[in-house]
Parts: structure tokens; sequence; C-alpha cells
């Protein structure tokens, strides 16, 4: 046809019906196996302790694990955690870890009368840890399996001015965790009738067993023109999408006044109640790692001295909140002569001249130290100093990573203001996301997103998923 496109063949295996069953059948199993193990454990831990003597039989603790395991089911239907594409990571990771407190805070009431007031709060953190992180790590390991297995994505049509169709298209390829399959797109500055070319585009996909539900209609710009092309579109449900750059795009609430509708900025930020929940939040959390982390940096400094003797510590001078210098601690990775090592590199090989300036990073980057330099980087362990950072206040635990002046100095002037109004972290969602992997306009891209929409769920979801991308060394060099 002249007017739209596919992206998608015709499928082999199950159907849309069939497939969504799959997906919404595996999730749940996921959520119950989770549930019931997190009942589970508490129940053989308070056994195995003696907290609980009359707690009740194995079987009331069965049907307790079942019970509850239902309960998280419900609550996730009602969220919406079954209905892909519909929720971002973020939010559903907070709409979890609120299920999971409010199902700890039954189970400890169902407890009450059988545990005394140490043990049932202790129950009450345990439930609701093993209930979380079992669930997260259930439901990411079912989504991986389902995304292998080309289970994961619902169809959607793509419709919008030519020039823009194609590169959402492929930014939907290329993340499958939103759940989105882009299976037909309509240019509407190329298309005659939009209705028509996608009631064709439908009709085929039917027949391919790839039956779209949701149109996404990227906006010409002409907010009037975009509503009514919606409304006139025959499908059940229209997603109206527009770029907001380096708006705030999470927690956006819709306000009214009078007959008007607009939608409230929030910069959290910038509110002194926020940064001291921040700090607090910050030291709660860094001193006991501080002093997890110490024998583990002292003897990572032992290894660095047998390689390359001297100082195994170094302290960057590197850009803090509100523009001032800090000095970032650090295990060192590198050779003593670092600097001339990199400049000698650099000069010799065009290559790696051209990958530095694109990123600041190297493949094969000649001044790290053999085997513990590469050990040290690739599990973030010669991070581990900045945790005395935190401590101390030059640094949160979540926020930008602090670069380097010459680093930030590739940056246009705002966006090294807008850093420098946060403080710089010891973790941030660039590092979840794409780490050394990633270029220039993905750092800026990533760091923006994360000071406009900062939230104390955002911090507890990097955190969270932090501990993932070190241990699987993702785009670490």
């Amino acid at each position: 046809m002249s007017d739209a496109s596919f992206l998608t063949a015709e499928r082999a295996g199950p159907g849309a019906s069939a497939r969504r069953a799959i997906r919404t059948g595996a999730l749940v199993a996921a959520d119950v196996a989770a549930a019931t193990l997190a009942i589970a454990l508490l129940a053989a831990i308070l056994r195995s302790t003696g907290l609980g003597p009359g707690a009740g039989s194995p079987g009331d603790w069965l049907m307790l694990a079942l019970a509850w395991g239902a309960l998280l089911v419900a609550l996730h239907k009602a969220m919406g955690f079954y209905a892909v594409g519909r929720r971002g990571p973020i939010e559903q990771f907070r709409d979890h870890v609120l299920a999971c407190a409010l199902l700890s805070s039954m189970a400890a009431f169902a407890l009450a009368a059988h545990l005394a007031a140490p043990a049932l709060l202790a129950s009450w953190l345990l439930v609701f840890g093993l209930m979380t992180v079992l669930g997260l790590l259930a439901r990411g390991l079912v989504q991986e399996a389902l995304i292998r297995l080309d289970l994961w994505r619902e169809p959607v049509a793509l419709v919008g001015p030519a020039g823009a169709v194609g590169p959402l298209a492929a930014r939907l390829e290329a993340e499958p965790r939103l759940g989105l399959r882009p299976a037909l797109q309509v240019a509407m500055d190329a298309a005659p009738s939009i209705g028509a070319a996608l009631g064709e585009g439908f009709a085929e996909l039917a027949r391919a067993g790839e039956p779209v539900a949701c149109v996404i209609l990227l906006s010409t710009g002409d907010g009037e023109r975009d509503w009514r092309i919606a409304a006139d579109l025959p499908v059940p449900s229209v997603l109206v999408l527009r770029d907001a750059g380096s708006l705030q795009t999470l927690w956006m609430q819709p306000r009214a006044v009078g007959s008007a509708v607009g939608f409230e900025l929030r910069h959290g930020l910038l509110l002194p109640g926020n940064l001291r929940l921040k700090r607090v939040f910050d030291l709660a959390l860094a001193l006991p790692l501080l002093c997890l982390a110490a024998p583990l940096v002292l003897l990572a400094a032992l290894a660095v001295v047998a390689v390359d003797p001297g100082n195994p510590f170094y302290a960057q001078p590197r850009q803090g909140h509100r523009g001032r210098t800090i000095r970032v601690l650090k295990l060192r990775s590198m050779y003593r002569d670092a600097e001339a090592r990199l400049e000698r590199h650099l000069a010799e090989n065009p290559e790696a001249a051209a990958q530095w300036a694109r990123s600041f990073k190297l493949r094969s980057d000649p001044r790290i130290l053999p085997l513990i330099g590469s050990l040290l980087r690739r599990s973030s362990i010669d991070e581990l100093p900045q945790l005395l950072n935190v401590v101390r206040g030059d640094m949160s635990l979540v926020g930008p990573r602090p670069f380097p002046f010459y680093h930030l100095e590739a940056f246009e002037a705002g966006f090294r203001d807008l850093r420098a109004s946060v403080m710089p972290g010891l973790s941030g969602y660039w590092q979840i996301s794409a780490r050394s992997d990633s270029d220039l306009e993905a750092q800026r891209r990533l760091d923006v997103f994360y000071i406009r929409n900062w939230s104390v769920w955002l911090d507890l979801y990097i955190l969270v998923h932090t501990l993932p991308a070190v241990l699987l060394a993702r785009g670490a060099r």
C-alpha cells in the first residue's frame, strides 16, 4: 500500500490473545511464587529461631502464603501491572513497593496475636523485604524470558509526520522493555485518509494474527488538530505523544483552572524539605555501607600497591553542588603516570582519539593496571571510597556523576549549570542505563531526565538497579 508500511511480517506461533494469556499467566505465576516464597521463608526463620513457636501449623502457613500470593496478584491487577506498555518501569517499581508494604502490614496484623512486638517488627521488615526483592527478581526474569521468546510486546500503530514515525519505530524496536511493537506506520502527510489507511492496515494485521488495539499519534505541533485527529480514529485507545525535550515527564499532575486544563511541573530538588529528606536517606544508608565496605576496600588497596607501588588512593578535583570544587575519593585503578600514558596513546592512535572525543572513555585503556585495575573498574569497587564523600556531604548516594572538568567542558553551558544545581551522586540514572557505553548526548539526556523527574521513588529505583548493573558489569570500563 502507498500510505502505510508494516514493520512486522506475518507471525508464526500463537495469536495475539494466546500471547497475551501466556504473558499474563507468567507474570501472575511470578507474583504468586514470590509472595508464597516470602511467607514460607518467614515461617522457616520464625520456627528456626524459636520466635514464633505458637504461630500455627505448616498447613496454616501454607494457606497464609497462598492467600498472600492471591492478594498480591489482585493488587497488581488493580494497578495495571499485567497491561504491558501501559505503565513505565519506575511507576511499576513504586506501585510494587507500596503493594508489598500493604501486604506486609496485613501479614503482621495476622501474626500480632502470636508474636512479641520486637519479633513482629522484625517479621514485618523481613516479609516486606522478601516480597519486594523476590517480586522484582521474579518479574525481571519472566520479562527477560518473554522478551527472548518475542511474547512481551503489544502491537501498536504509529501515526504522525513522515519524519517522526520512523525514528519512534526504531526506538520501540531498540527498547523492547517498553512493551510496544510498532506493527504499522502511517505517515499522515502522505495518506489521503488516515482512517482509510489504518483500516486497510488493521485488516491485513488481523489476518496475520496481529490485531491492533492502540494507536500512537505523534503530535503535529497543533494541539487542536491532534485532538481532532485522535477523536476520529476508529480504535479503542489513542495515545497522543509529544516529545517533551528536557521537561519533566514523570509524576506530572493535571490541573484544572476554570475551563482550562494544564499540567503542573514540579522541581523536586529545589524544595528544602526534599533536600533534607535526601540527606537523611543518604546518611541512613551510607554509614552502614561504609562500615561493611571498609575490609573490601583495604584488601583492594593492598592489591593495587602490589601491582604498582605507591598511594593506592587518590582524590580527583571535580565539580560539585553549586559549582564548588570537591575532591572525589577513589581507589587507584591506573598507573601513577596515567596522564602521560593517555596522551601518548591518543597521539599514536587516531581511532582511540576519536573514541575519546565521543565519550571520554576507551575500550582499551593503556592507563589501567593489569588485572586488578580492570577488576576494580568493572566491579565499581574503586568507587566505594566515595561513601566517605557522601557521609561528608560532598555527594549524594544518587545523582549525576561528578565529571572531571575536561569532561564537563564538552557540554554546553546550560547543561553544566543544570548539573551544578543538584548534588552529584555515587550512582545515577546514566550508570544503570548505559554506564561507559553511552556517548555525550546520552549522558546529557539521562542526567537531564533524572534532574527534571527527581523523586524519592526514582532514587530508590536507581539504587535497587545499581547492584545488578554492577554485578553484570553492564557497560563498565
